[in-house]
């Protein structure tokens, strides 16, 4: 009787281990897949312009299981301090991410380059329009809460030439947002 139970109990036991290693089997990002997705945060300028919202819309493709390339549509119009004019900023980005696993948790970090269009704002009417070229540096997580949907947090510093008066465009920028993988 005891060597039965005992029998059961590894049986139990291994029954029990082979479902921790399935529980652990890997979620995405794969090789080959695309995500979609939304950010929502506030960027921090570094001189001359008060801090606002920013909202980022973006596509990845995953070209390995840990390297992805994503494009990204963003918007931000932080005022100029001591003025009524903003400095409109939409931008077009292009990055590089590699991302770690840890169970349901993936960091990341990521660079890359993009186009910044600027311009003033006087809230009557938009002035001269320039681009300047940038580049970008961060870091964040995602989280897994199903197999395909993860929501994320971001922090990304943005280098950016000066924009319209010499007004410095750059910050920092720090998102929250919802990713969905297909």
């Amino acid at each position: 009787m005891r060597r039965c139970a005992y029998m059961a109990g590894l049986v139990l036991a291994g029954f029990l281990l082979a479902g921790e290693v399935n529980a652990q089997q890997r979620v995405q990002p794969a090789e080959g897949t695309f995500s979609a997705g939304a950010n929502v945060g506030v960027f921090v300028p570094r001189h001359d312009l008060a801090p606002t919202i920013s909202v980022d819309v973006f596509g990845e493709f995953n070209i390995l299981d840990r390297v992805s390339a994503r494009i990204l549509v963003g918007y931000a119009d932080p005022n100029l301090v001591g003025s009524g004019d903003s400095l409109l900023q939409a931008r077009v980005t292009a990055s590089v991410l590699y991302n770690w696993e840890a169970q349901a948790w993936h960091p990341f970090v990521l660079g890359g380059v993009g186009a910044y269009v600027l311009m003033t704002n006087s809230g009557t009417r938009y002035g001269p329009t320039t681009t300047r070229l940038g580049i970008h540096l961060g870091a964040g997580v995602e989280y897994f809460a199903r197999a395909t949907i993860a929501v994320k947090l971001e922090a990304t510093y943005q280098f950016v030439g000066r924009g319209p008066g010499f007004v410095l465009p750059s910050g920092t920028q720090l998102t929250a947002g919802l990713k969905k993988y297909f």
